[in-house]
């Protein structure tokens, strides 16, 4: 019986499979503790140390300042596009990293500024099976 040849390659060191695959899902569910273990479309748990990569889908939101917040997405240049404050880097922070960033380049505008910056969408972490399936003979 001919084996079944499977190689995985990985863009990034952490790159979490799709929500939506079953087999994901399995294959995740088993690393989990019960309590992490996420159902359905829902979204799943940050690593640790998580940076934000290009394609990422990232919600900003400035406490009491709705014109600052924004819906955004990490351009291939590694930057996001805010009111006001304009293109800001992101590529290569955490979500913290960014907040702080955000906050230090906001309080021009604001006094004060509490800032929330939360990870929608993870593009920017891609996973390949390639691979070959030989006939059983």
């Amino acid at each position: 019986m001919k084996q079944l040849v499977f190689r995985l390659i990985c863009v990034a060191a952490l790159c979490p499979l799709s929500a939506t695959s079953s087999f994901a899902q399995q294959g995740r569910a088993a690393a989990l503790a019960p309590s992490e273990v996420v159902t359905g479309t829902a979204a799943a748990k940050l690593p640790p140390q998580f940076a934000i990569g290009i394609g990422d889908v990232l919600s900003v939101t400035f406490w009491r300042e709705q014109n600052l917040s924004a819906d955004v997405v990490v351009r291939p240049d590694g930057r996001i596009s805010l009111p006001l404050l304009n293109d800001m880097p992101a590529l290569g922070m955490t979500p913290e990293q960014l907040a702080g960033t955000l906050k230090t380049a906001a309080i021009r505008f604001v006094d004060e500024p509490d800032v929330t910056v939360t990870v929608k969408e993870i593009h920017s972490r891609k996973a390949f099976l390639l691979g070959q399936v030989a006939p059983v003979t």
